[in-house]
């Protein structure tokens, strides 16, 4: 007969609450705040430092310049329309060429 450890003696509830105590630790101390600071890197909240193209179509709005912010909106789109343009016809041809084999 195997001797069980004395960790795995404790029922399973108590084990199940010390699991989620010691991720819910992790999650708020560890994860969270590199989250958030990953976060405004990327969106580029730093003021005065970062500028993204939606950002700035909300400060030429916000600015009453609708013809720039129309402008820039516009180019936005196009960049995303040509996008999902190119990932359509690389999925097209990579399947294409998967049938040929």
């Amino acid at each position: 007969m195997t001797t069980r450890s004395p960790v795995s003696r404790e029922p399973a509830w108590v084990r199940a609450i010390l699991m989620t105590i010691a991720l819910g630790f992790l999650a708020i101390f560890l994860v969270l705040p590199l989250g958030v600071v990953l976060h405004a890197v990327v969106s580029g909240h730093i003021r005065g430092e970062t500028n993204t193209v939606p950002l700035h179509v909300e400060i030429l709005y916000n600015d009453f310049q609708y013809q720039s912010a129309f402008a820039v909106a516009t180019i936005l789109i196009g960049i995303a329309l040509a996008t999902l343009v190119a990932k359509s016809l690389i999925e097209w041809h990579a399947g294409r060429n998967r049938q040929l084999r």
